[in-house]
């Protein structure tokens, strides 16, 4: 099953998100670029049968974070965002 590695970051007050497949020849290159970019990983790898599935559960972990990560427990800036995206995500469900 393809894996999913999705990237976000801020400007002008508004998120960007994209993602890319890891199985695809060019995730590495790709990858560099969108951090050279700006871009910072969000969340942990999802593995879905297609880009479709990826979104929805990327969508639904960013509504439910975790706050602990392994690097240990959230930043206030983590937090903010996170914030922002679960009312982001409230508001499009009402």
């Amino acid at each position: 099953m393809p894996k999913y590695q999705f990237f976000k970051r801020s400007s002008d007050g508004q998120d960007e998100v994209c993602y890319l497949c890891t199985d695809h020849a060019r995730f590495l290159p790709d990858r560099e670029q969108l951090l050279a970019q700006g871009f910072e990983v969000a969340g942990y790898m999802i593995h879905a049968p297609d880009e479709a599935v990826a979104i929805e559960r990327f969508n639904a972990e960013m509504a439910c974070p975790l706050l602990e990560t392994p690097e240990g427990p959230a930043t206030s800036n983590e937090l903010k965002w996170y914030r922002e995206v679960v009312l982001k995500y409230i508001r499009d469900k009402v």
